[in-house]
């Protein structure tokens, strides 16, 4: 065997790829162990034109016999490659092959003598394209049915790389090309520098990507509120950054969302005036009562008002825990001092939450004021909370105020704190130590209820 062939056996091999020989004048098939080893023939024995014919899938046959015949017509000599199906002989499982033949001819180039070629097995890079191809026909689908548009932006040149569908989304007719100027000018006033706040925000703290929702409003008046997802990545070639992100429209639920804060802040307003004529009826009804009584039932209302005012958030139905506690503090936080320490995580709460938190705290720095930490000069009270994966903890705690002694009899304030507002599974635990009250608050069922 000389250098050169050597060479072709070790790359061949090197390769999977097998090498086949077709003697046109004998009919004789010359297979070598690779190529039988694909079609799943003996390795040893003669491999036969019917054994070839009878691997080949029955659908391919026609083409495959088609592509042979005018590879050995003197006047066509096709060489093309070419795919095709088989099933191996010795299991009977489907592969694809990639061959590519090539024919030899007698002197007079009029008959061919030989058909020589390759043979190789292509199933899985087969396989990866028509999962490539699945998926890429699932992100259609899925970029249609979730009325979304993927899009690209050149950070250089602002150059935008658009689809059919960014038009639509965008208000411009599927054939337009839209330039970068012209996608700004769909964004409502101040829209397009918040988002540019947004990105530059990202960009301090070492993020590459930003979210948010976008409002527009087209030439004609309509108002769309689009999904913005983008990150920065490197150019495909060359230096350079561009933007790269989806949007999806989102003006349904804006709307449905826009509604019922609507109706939650109607129904807020509703309760604060059932609250305020409740006060004002206990005055008329008690007038000749207890005064101290009747205040505190109308301190009560009134926190119970502050709770409901608070229950804003972005859900329409949730308050920021500190921003509650420090509003239901407020008549009790004296000019020019702080008496009270904050220390916890930013968490919202919900409406019964809120709620039962700021009858406690109430009731909790109503009794300080009178007897606790909040009556002496330099009194203070810090309260603390925490979220765990399942639970919710709150501690109040009274310092440097004077002795604490506990009272003789439970009153309607501490049953309030320590049974009424919270049940089980949570805890509420109100103790009079010397130095000072503790209140502990350990809530096992949602804190968004």
């Amino acid at each position: 065997m000389d250098q050169g062939t050597e060479r072709l056996r070790v790359a061949t091999e090197a390769a999977g790829i097998g090498v086949w020989e077709w003697d046109t004048t004998t009919n004789e098939m010359n297979y070598s162990a690779i190529a039988r080893a694909i079609c799943g023939f003996s390795p040893e024995g003669p491999v036969t034109f019917k054994q070839v014919r009878d691997v080949t899938h029955p659908e391919d046959l026609p083409r495959t016999m088609g592509m042979a015949e005018r590879a050995l017509d003197p006047a066509l000599r096709e060489k093309a490659p070419y795919r095709y199906r088989i099933y191996r002989a010795n299991d009977h499982k489907l592969r694809w092959i990639l061959a590519y033949g090539e024919a030899q001819f007698s002197q007079d180039d009029q008959r061919a003598t030989r058909y020589l070629g390759t043979i190789q097995d292509i199933t899985d890079e087969i396989a990866a394209e028509e999962a490539l191809t699945e998926s890429e026909a699932r992100l259609r689908l899925a970029v249609e049915v979730a009325d979304m548009a993927v899009w690209e932006v050149n950070l250089d040149t602002f150059a935008v790389t658009g689809s059919p569908q960014l038009n639509a989304l965008t208000g411009f007719p599927p054939e337009a090309s839209p330039s970068f100027a012209d996608f700004q000018s769909r964004y409502a006033p101040g829209e397009f520098d918040r988002v540019q706040r947004l990105g530059a925000e990202a960009e301090a703290r070492g993020e590459n990507h930003v979210q948010t929702v976008i409002h527009q409003i087209w030439p004609d008046g309509t108002e769309k509120w689009l999904l913005l997802r983008a990150q920065v990545a490197p150019q495909r070639s060359g230096s350079g950054q561009r933007v790269i992100g989806v949007l999806i429209d989102v003006t349904e639920q804006q709307r449905v969302e826009r509604r019922l804060e609507l109706v939650a802040r109607e129904m807020r307003h509703r309760v604060k005036n059932v609250l305020a004529v409740a006060t004002v009826l206990a005055r008329k009804t008690f007038s000749g009562a207890d005064r101290v009584t009747l205040q505190r039932y109308s301190e009560r209302l009134a926190a119970l008002s502050v709770a409901t005012d608070m229950l804003g958030g972005d859900e329409a139905n949730e308050a920021d825990l500190r921003q509650l506690i420090e509003a239901v503090l407020k008549p009790h936080t004296p000019e020019g001092r702080m008496p009270f320490a904050f220390s916890g995580p930013s968490i919202t709460v919900g409406p019964k939450t809120a709620s039962n938190i700021a009858m406690a705290i109430h009731e909790l720095a109503t009794n300080a004021a009178k007897y606790g930490a909040l009556s002496e000069e330099l009194g203070w009270v810090s309260i603390r909370w925490d979220v765990g994966p399942s639970s919710f903890e709150l501690t109040w705690r009274e310092h440097d105020g004077p002795p604490v002694v506990p009272p003789a009899r439970t009153g309607f304030g501490s049953l309030l704190v320590g049974q009424a507002l919270f049940h089980a599974p949570n805890k509420s635990e109100l103790s009079f130590e010397p130095d000072g009250v503790r209140w502990a608050l350990s809530l096992k069922d949602g804190i968004l209820e």
